[in-house]
């Protein structure tokens, strides 16, 4: 019964309903927005088009103005963002919030220029499932602390955080 209580407590405190896993070591990556709306992007105090809108990032009108979100969670469909900023570092947000994850996008960058693995889970020990050539924009389809899971023409999989690059106009170390 105690362990049913915290796991409703950790749900209603994630706001997500779903448990959120405390782990070791950084668990956040970086994407940016990649919205088309010219009104800006709609940032949620929950996973839902119809959560409260908490913020609206603004459409970048030249470079520097993208806006780069630090991802820390996912919940179908939605990623939970904690801090944005733009190229140019204008802080935008210092909360957590949710952003749909269509909005979002990174870039496969491996340090060898090699395609990147990607793997059936979220582990280097899964089955590798494909590749996805560096400098590829990717989509993203979900989050764990080992990186994002994406879809690269037709195959969906997990792609390590150290083969991604949150960054628009740079290269990530």
């Amino acid at each position: 019964m105690k362990g049913t209580i915290l796991l409703l407590t950790l749900c209603a405190l994630t706001g997500a309903g779903v448990p959120v896993w405390a782990q070791k070591g950084p668990c956040t990556h970086s994407g940016w927005v990649q919205d088309k709306d010219k009104n800006g992007t709609n940032v949620r105090a929950t996973p839902s088009p119809n959560g409260k809108i908490v913020k609206v990032f603004p459409f970048p009108k030249e470079d520097g103005e993208q806006v780069i979100v630090n991802t820390i969670g996912y919940n179908r469909g939605w990623l939970k963002i904690r801090f944005a900023e733009t190229v140019g570092g204008t802080q935008l947000l210092d909360r957590v919030a949710w952003i749909s994850g269509d909005m979002v996008t990174a870039s496969v960058e491996t340090k060898n220029n090699k395609p990147a693995t990607l793997y059936a889970g979220p582990t280097r020990k899964s089955r590798k499932v494909g590749t996805i050539p560096n400098d590829t924009l990717i989509a993203i389809a979900g989050f764990d602390c080992f990186g994002f899971s994406v879809s690269y023409k037709g195959k969906t999989g997990w792609l390590s955080r150290d083969d991604t690059c949150g960054n628009p106009v740079t290269t990530c170390p």
